[in-house]
Order: C-alpha cells, then structure tokens, then sequence
C-alpha cells in the first residue's frame, strides 16, 4: 500500500537536486565575476602601462601581450557561460519533468490507494455476510441432521440398509466437518428418502411367521406409507400388510390376502394389469 512518507522522500530528493543545481548555477556565476575582475584587473594595468610618462616600447608589448590575453578571457568567459545556461537549462527541464511525473504517480497512487480501500470494505461486509449465512445455514443443518436421525429407525429396512453409509456420515455431535460436507450429506439423505417416498419397490426378504416358521417373502412398499407381503407357498399361504410405527414396520398376517398379493406383485413384476382389491389405511 502506498505511504506518504515515500511521497515526501522522493519529494526531498528532487528539492535537493534543484539544490544541487542551484548552487552550480552560483558557483558559475562567482567564476564568471572571477573572470571579470581579473578582466578588469588586466585593462587596469593596460591603461596604466599606456599613460604618459610609462610608454615605452616594453611597455607597448607588454599591454599588447595584455590585450591579447584578455581577449582570450573574454572569449573564454563566454563560452563558459553558454555551456553552463545550456546545462543549467537543460537540468531546470529535466527536473521539471522529474516533478511533472511525481505529481502524476502521487495521483496515481492515491487513486489506487482509495479504490483498495473501497475494495477492502466491501470484502469485509461480503465475508460478514458470508459469515452470518453460514451460521444460519449450521443451525438449520444441525435441526435437519436431528430429524433424519430419529426418523432412521422408522424407515423399511431395505431402505435403512440403503441409506446406511450416509448415515454414518452424519455427526452424532459437533466434530468440526465442514458446513459443505454435512449438507451434501443431508441432502443425499433427503434425496434417497423421497425418491423411496415416490415410488413403489419390490423387495424378497426372510420372514417369521405366527406358527413360527421361518419363510420366504416377496414385499411390496408404497411409498413410505404401507406395503404388503405375501409367499408363494399356496399350500400354505403366508400374507399380510406392513404397517409404519414409531419402532420400525409392523408385520400384520392376514393369509386370506395372499392370491390379491401375490397378483400384485406379479403385475409389479410384468404380468398383464388388472385391478387388484386390497386394504389401505390412510394415516
């Protein structure tokens, strides 16, 4: 993130080769007064060594040797100084540049600087957000993971044995699994009961009659809300309806229903249809 205190380095730098800068344009300028007086100094003796009673022929060699000497100077003098404006100008420029492009990145930055905040802000309130529906989702999730559990037992058996797998995936207590995983567990879940709700199934299963004989049964379930069973021994009928309870399915023999089961389950099976009178309790 930018910082103002980088700004005002920067800033401090360029003042100080400005600085830097003008101190050279000085120090030229004390050269060039420099020249000047031994200019001066040169035509003083000139004029001197020209006056009165001093003219001689020396002493019109030695002003003449002067003469040519401060010609020089003054020829010397003023390429210096178009060197030093050229250089002196060409540094005023490019330090001017130098500031144009400080002030245009500060901008920049500054910019910048507001848009991450602006951004920052509003990823907090997003996670707030997120946060506050992940709780809620939890609570709903723990209330759902309840009532599966307690409707489990309820269920046929066929289907607990099923659904068994996902059941064990569901925590007995708070064991730190994810929110994701839970839910995908609920859902499947939910997703295996009503598709059990929804349909009718056909299962074969092993079971104990009155007379306590142990026998083989084809079931038929409705839904989740009955079903009915039935042998085919016909020399001895076993039949009946199954009936959902607080503990499990109830087994309820009634063998004169057998021959209505039994075609029942033949037309599940694939036989010609035909409409088929057995009891139905509505709950």
């Amino acid at each position: 993130m930018f910082h103002k205190r980088d700004f005002s380095l920067q800033f401090r730098d360029t003042i100080s080769a400005l600085n830097s800068n003008c101190f050279n344009i000085v120090s030229s300028r004390m050269r060039f007064l420099s020249q000047l007086a031994i200019l001066n100094a040169v035509l003083s003796f000139g004029t001197s060594a020209l006056s009165g009673d001093n003219l001689d022929v020396n002493s019109g060699r030695e002003v003449v040797s002067q003469w040519v000497k401060t010609r020089s100077l003054i020829s010397q003098i003023k390429r210096d100084w178009v060197d030093e404006k050229d250089l002196l100008q060409s540094s005023i420029e490019l330090n001017k540049a130098e500031l144009d492009k400080t002030d245009k990145n500060f901008s920049e930055l500054e910019k910048q600087n507001t848009n991450l905040k602006e951004e920052f802000s509003e990823r907090d309130i997003y996670k707030k957000d997120l946060d506050s529906i992940e709780a809620k989702l939890t609570t709903r999730i723990q209330k759902t993971e309840a009532s599966l559990l307690a409707l489990v037992d309820r269920l046929p058996e066929p289907l607990h044995q099923k659904i068994q797998p996902l059941v064990e995936k569901l925590p007995k207590e708070d064991a730190g699994i994810s929110v994701s995983i839970r839910l995908q567990t609920v859902v499947g879940l939910m997703n295996e009961i009503e598709k059990w709700d929804g349909s009718i199934t056909l299962d074969s299963q092993s079971y104990s009659s009155k007379e306590g004989s142990s026998v083989l049964i084809d079931v038929i379930y409705i839904g989740l809300g009955q079903g009915y069973f039935a042998n085919n021994d016909k020399a001895n009928p076993v039949a009946g309806v199954i009936m959902p309870s607080g503990n499990g399915w109830i087994f309820d023999e009634q063998n004169s229903l057998a021959d209505k089961i039994r075609k029942l389950v033949g037309v599940y099976k694939g036989q010609p249809a035909e409409y088929v009178n057995v009891p139905l309790k509505i709950h």
